[in-house]
Order: structure tokens, then C-alpha cells, then sequence
């Protein structure tokens, strides 16, 4: 049988981590190759393939089709080209909004990060909440939906970086591990990065820092968000100027005539009236307050509060939280009661 070079430089797609060379080695071949020409030739194949999440999940159902004739030698270059070539993948989405980025790896690049394979038919979310939920219970199942594209995808590359590592340490053959040095040292900048930016936003997504939801909560109705906390006020995630809320309130409304309100549970209420001031000036007619239910995977929700029309006003004072308030809404939203502030 002819010589089979291990030639990992064909992973490293033309330019997308670093634009180095890698050596390539040649290594002898037993009689029984194991499944190496076939991991060759899907190596080969991948280069041809853009740098894509989709292009990398072709390459990984085809490592997977061929592992079980490997021996611990082939499994070992299996994972190394794995590894090493989820790397340019993750930077190619870097730029990204981190829920973009959450679409395009959860059923592309996260089965081989975390492990778990995707069901027949599973959507993206469906998997995301088999993921947390059930497979990797301390990983993220303590944070709202919302928080894991911040969460998840840190994680994905801090995995991944650490399987890439570990593949090169076992590796006997490889050349010049200097080069393998450098790309994990340029893609480990990024994941230093995101994990900076995971630890100073991921509290921002515990359960606990919204109200809690009662029997009687409606089905989030997915308006834009106003959020306030620590004095700090975003719109569908913005930053807006402190106190000068109408105008960008108004120019986002786009016909719009109900506003989402996120506060934490602690808030006071008069916090609100603020905000229903502003909204109503702004043209909306209703606020749709977001609360969580108390279980995994904590679904948001909302209690109406109606600016314009005739209502009931809620039996609750200025000092009082917006966790009270919810308790106040819910019976009223049993009962079908409009409500206004």
C-alpha cells in the first residue's frame, strides 16, 4: 500500500485562521488501514467546502460514518483535523449578533462541541432546551432562553479551543507544532474575549430577574422591549439616552400600539408610571409587562396594562414592586378585567 500523508494543513481553509503553512508527515500505513484513506479523502473533500457551519456538519456526519472502523491511531487524527477545523468555522461568525450566531451552530457545530447529537426533525430551539434541560443540566439550564446565545456559544468555543489542545498534545506526527501554537493562540483571543463578555452578562439572564408569572399570564405577545435596570434603559436591547425616551420609543413604533416592559422583580412601581407616561406619548395604547414562569424552561409572559381606554386601575402604590404588581394583575387577567395603572 502506498505511503498516506497526514496532511492537517488542509484544514486550516486557504486563509481562515491564520494564511501558515503546516508541515505535513508522512506515516506508514498497517496492512489493515483502519479507515485512513476514507478519513483522507474527507479531509480532502472539506477543502473544497466553503467555511461555513452547514460545510462543517457535512465534514462531522462523515467522520462520524467512518469511526468505527478506526483504531486508537486514526481516532486520534480524526479529532485533531475535528477540532482544528471547527476553529475557522467560529471565527467566521464572529462579527455576527451573538443570536445569529446561536442559529447557525446550534445544529451544525454544537453536536460535536457538547456531544449531543440532534433528534430526526429537531428544531434549533428544540435541541437548545434538550441540551440545557436534559443532557447538560449545569451548563446552562440555569438561565433563561434568552441569555444563551451569550452563554452557549462562549461555551461552544471555549470547548472546542480546549479539544483542539488536547488533540495536539497527543499527537506524535504533526510537525511543527508552533504553527498549531499559533492558531489556537489567535483563536484563543476571541474566546478570552467572549468569555470576558459571558461573565459580565450572563446574571442578566437568571430566572430571578424577572417577576414571576401567575396562572393567569398571557402568552408573550413578542412586541419590542423596553428594558430597565440600574438606571440604564435599552430598547430591544439598544442603549437609549438616559430620560429621553419618547422619540426613539415613537420612532420604533412603526404602527406598533403595545410595548413590551422588562423590570426586574424588585422595581418599583412608580418606575413604571414613568414609562407608561413616555409610551403613551409615544403613541401606544398598551404595555405588556414580561414575566417568567418559575419552571425550566422559564417561558416569558405578560400581564396588559392599558394607557388609553377605559380599565380598572390596579390596586397598587408607588412604592410598592413589580413582583406585587403581577400578583394585583394576575386574578385581573383571570377575570378578563382591562387594567391600567
Amino acid at each position: 500500500m502506498t505511503t498516506i500523508r497526514i496532511a492537517v494543513a488542509v484544514l486550516l481553509i486557504a486563509g481562515a485562521c491564520t494564511g501558515r503553512d503546516i508541515d505535513m508527515v508522512e506515516v506508514e500505513p498497517d496492512d489493515n488501514d483502519h479507515g485512513h484513506a476514507a478519513l483522507l479523502a474527507a479531509v480532502e473533500a472539506h477543502t473544497k467546502r466553503p467555511v461555513t457551519p452547514e460545510a462543517f456538519r457535512e465534514f462531522a456526519l462523515e467522520i462520524r460514518g467512518i469511526a468505527p472502523r478506526f483504531n486508537e491511531e486514526i481516532s486520534e487524527f480524526a479529532e485533531l483535523y475535528l477540532a482544528f477545523a471547527a476553529l475557522p468555522v467560529m471565527q467566521s461568525l464572529v462579527d455576527l449578533p451573538r443570536d445569529e450566531q446561536l442559529d447557525r451552530l446550534a445544529l451544525t457545530v454544537f453536536p460535536t462541541a457538547f456531544g449531543l447529537e440532534p433528534e430526526p426533525g429537531e428544531t434549533a430551539y428544540d435541541y437548545l432546551l434538550r441540551l440545557c434541560g436534559e443532557a447538560q443540566p449545569l451548563e446552562c439550564k440555569e438561565y433563561a432562553p434568552q441569555g444563551w446565545p451569550v452563554v452557549l456559544v462562549a461555551k461552544a468555543r471555549r470547548k472546542l479551543k480546549h479539544r483542539a489542545q488536547e488533540a495536539l498534545s497527543g499527537c506524535n506526527i504533526c510537525g511543527n507544532e508552533d504553527t498549531y501554537t499559533g492558531i489556537l493562540e489567535e483563536f484563543g483571543e476571541t474566546v478570552a474575549k467572549e468569555d470576558a463578555y459571558a461573565a459580565l452578562h450572563e446574571d442578566d439572564y437568571l430566572p430571578e430577574k424577572w417577576p414571576l408569572a401567575g396562572p393567569a399570564a398571557e402568552p408573550w405577545s413578542d412586541a419590542h422591549v423596553f428594558a430597565l435596570a440600574g438606571g440604564d434603559a435599552t430598547l430591544d436591547a439598544e442603549p437609549l439616552p438616559t430620560g429621553r425616551w419618547v422619540k426613539p420609543l415613537a420612532a420604533a413604533r412603526d404602527g406598533d400600539t403595545v410595548l413590551g416592559v422588562h423590570l426586574r422583580p424588585t422595581a418599583k412601581v412608580r418606575e413604571l408610571r414613568v414609562i407608561a407616561g413616555d409610551a403613551s406619548k409615544a403613541g401606544y395604547r398598551e404595555l405588556a409587562l414580561q414575566v417568567r414562569e418559575k419552571s425550566y424552561p422559564y417561558e416569558r409572559k405578560q400581564y396588559r396594562l392599558q394607557l388609553t381606554g377605559r380599565a380598572t386601575r390596579v390596586d397598587v402604590r408607588d412604592i410598592d414592586t413589580i413582583q406585587i404588581l403581577a400578583r394585583a394583575l394576575d386574578p385581573m387577567a383571570a377575570r378578563k378585567t382591562p387594567a391600567r395603572l
